[in-house]
């Protein structure tokens, strides 16, 4: 039994879905204190609790402790059953929360499945705190490509903070191993794509979203295209996506609308954002960089990756993967923003 800190470092959900990914993964039973200890109503909230339930499926795992509030869980798998999945954040709770980091905590152990997975998730697409369904779509996928793994998304509705009840689908091939990944070197800025999305809402909004983002962007010698989309929805809401075309990847950085929030302020963060990793000349946004750590741990051979920043949930992602993988070798250069990787070269029974 392994036994992880929810409070180390950030101290937020991540830690939990890291070790559930892991664990699942691997096979290996541990026990998390501490939940989410850092954020203002700590221990476990809907989307968490969907995550420890959804993989208990998937592994026939044994769990302690597994309820709303809860600053503890005992989680022991058992066996990994691929197959067809139908999972709901709000099946106990009504909740908004984020199926995108549903997916993700998910994707590690089915990756490695010995047959093919599909997923009907249902919560949040488009919430605060996770990457949105743009992002994974156009980012985070193409970036997993390059290990050597293939995932199909596809979105059927919108779930915007508080309602909800979006619908996101994942068909996932599984590889017995990954292969390493390099990047330190983004290339020249190429065009810049995206979309300003709202459901339920007038489309004036998103054109004043799309016009601050694209004035914000004016310096920028690229290509611009934008489109505008009325997307189906449950509630209300808005976002504004950009995705950044360099020589050698794709990187994204999003708003999202909310009450009291102006339409100009959404596509000002948005563009901000793009243009402050921009600025940074490194590989990798905050984001990606630390979403693509578990994958070059379990890797063949060393990966190396620069990126905008050392961000605390890259930092805690080395402390939960050296829990469950100990000769698992991270260096993190500080001077020039470098990740490097000795992947243990994992491999599918």
């Amino acid at each position: 039994m392994l036994f992880v800190d929810g409070s180390h470092l950030e101290g937020g959900g991540q830690i939990l879905r890291t070790s559930l990914s892991l664990s699942v993964l691997l096979r290996q039973p541990f026990e998390i204190k501490n939940i989410r200890a850092n954020r203002p109503n700590p221990g476990m909230r809907p989307q968490h609790l969907a995550a420890v339930r959804a993989l208990q499926q998937i592994a026939n795992a044994r769990i302690t402790d597994a309820y709303q509030h809860s600053s503890s869980l005992r989680f022991e798998p058992r066996e990994l059953n691929p197959g067809k999945f139908i999972f709901d954040v709000a099946s106990e709770t009504p909740s908004a929360g984020s199926v995108t980091l549903l997916f993700q905590a998910l994707l590690p152990a089915l990756a490695f499945a010995p047959q093919p997975s599909a997923l009907i998730l249902r919560g949040g697409t488009h919430v605060s705190w996770s990457p949105s369904y743009e992002y994974l779509q156009s980012v985070f996928l193409p970036a997993l490509k390059k290990f050597g793994l293939e995932c199909h998304l596809s979105i059927k509705k919108c779930g915007f903070y508080p309602e909800g009840g979006g619908e996101m689908h994942a068909s996932i091939t599984p590889v017995s191993s990954l292969q390493s990944f390099s990047l330190l070197d983004r290339g020249p800025l190429q065009s810049i794509t995206g979309v300003s999305g709202v459901g339920h809402l007038t489309e004036d909004i998103a054109t004043r979203q799309k016009s601050a983002a694209l004035n914000k962007l004016v310096h920028l010698s690229a290509d611009k295209r934008v489109s505008q989309n009325t997307v189906p929805s449950r509630g209300k809401g808005s976002f504004l996506f950009l995705n950044a075309h360099y020589a050698h990847t794709k990187e994204g950085f999003g708003s999202l609308g909310g009450r009291g929030k102006t339409a100009e302020r959404v596509g000002s963060e948005a563009a901000d954002a793009l243009m402050k990793y921009h600025a940074s000349n490194n590989a990798l946004d905050i984001h990606l960089a630390d979403q693509l750590l578990l994958y070059a741990a379990l890797a063949e051979g060393g990966s190396r990756f620069s990126c905008e920043a050392f961000s605390n949930h890259l930092r805690t992602n080395v402390y939960v993967l050296q829990r469950f993988l100990p000769k698992l070798e991270v260096e993190l250069d500080e001077s020039r923003k470098e990740v490097r990787v000795r992947g243990i070269g994992f491999h599918s029974k």
